[in-house]
């Protein structure tokens, strides 16, 4: 591959198509199979413009990841203040997870690492990874701390959840944005929003500001109220392998997920040329609830 590990695509795991600003921001967690660590300079976010395909910036991360244990699994992006959160989900260095949050700020092209190794974004220790009734890696568990990011609409607040865990969290973004607040403050801010019922990977929430969150467990869509904090089961089909990437279309009336068959790649019971990678759609409920 010719060209500097900073100055190309190596392993975009995470994308946002920014419609105010006419952007890609696309996340490169730097490392490729067999690479022990991520070459320097090579953990970035590259920001382009969607009409002409030119890069508009390049934020290096590399000062808030690290190049051996890190593995930089999502983004979410607050087009109004130009601001990124990345989730360090640490698969690489596990058991003992290098988790954390990154912020990553257009304007300075600097990068910040907030909650790191934080209780709410590890995995949780005796709970297994389960999709279509068994598990995820038997006999080498899949340990993944912090995975799906999602911002609210108006950006004050930041959902994930952990795929080795049952759970989503929350925190406000007032004390991720402010390089000023303590750690302490942050840690005060997180809140535990309740039980997902399975094991998750994406999540995405919606201009009504209901939150979708992938069960790879069950197969299907959990919806989260953060109005009543309810979770209910949206969807489900046992078709639907590993659910990922949710996003709402433009209109705001359907909810598009990927399923990759992740688990049984993980178990490699997927024969060369056999692969199935789909796209599956949900209607959404009408805008417009009081």
């Amino acid at each position: 591959m010719a060209g500097s590990p900073e100055a190309r695509l190596r392993n975009v795991l995470g994308f946002h198509v920014d419609r105010r600003n006419g952007w890609l921001w696309a996340l490169d967690m730097g490392f490729v199979a067999g690479e022990s660590e991520a070459p320097a300079g090579a953990q970035k976010v590259v920001i382009y413009e969607l009409g002409s395909g030119r890069v508009v910036k390049r934020i290096p991360l590399d000062a808030a990841a690290d190049r051996k244990g890190s593995f930089l699994n999502d983004i979410a992006v607050d087009e109004k203040r130009r601001i990124a959160y990345i989730s360090d989900s640490g698969l690489r260095s596990a058991p003992n997870n290098l988790v954390g949050i990154i912020v990553a700020d257009f304007a300075s092209a600097g990068a910040r690492r907030v909650l790191s190794q934080h209780p709410a974004l590890s995995p949780v220790p005796g709970v297994a990874v389960e999709s279509h009734g068994a598990e995820v890696w038997p006999g080498n568990p899949l340990v993944l701390g912090i995975n799906g990011i999602a911002l609210s609409p108006d950006a004050g607040t930041l959902y994930w959840t952990v795929t080795t865990g049952r759970h989503a969290f929350s925190v406000s973004t007032e004390v991720l944005r402010n390089p000023a607040a303590s750690e302490q403050r942050r840690a005060a801010s997180v809140r535990v929003l309740g039980d997902v019922g399975g094991n998750t990977d994406g999540i995405v929430a919606a201009g009504d500001g209901m939150v979708y969150i992938t069960d790879v467990t069950h197969n299907g869509i959990v919806r989260y109220d953060p109005r009543t904090r309810a979770m209910a089961v949206l969807a489900s089909h046992p078709g639907i392998s590993w659910p990922d990437t949710p996003a709402i279309t433009p209109d705001g009336r359907h909810l598009v997920f990927t399923a990759s068959q992740l688990n049984l790649h993980f178990a490699g019971a997927v024969e060369a040329g056999r692969e199935r990678y789909e796209l599956w759609r949900v209607r959404l409920e009408r805008a417009g609830r009081d």
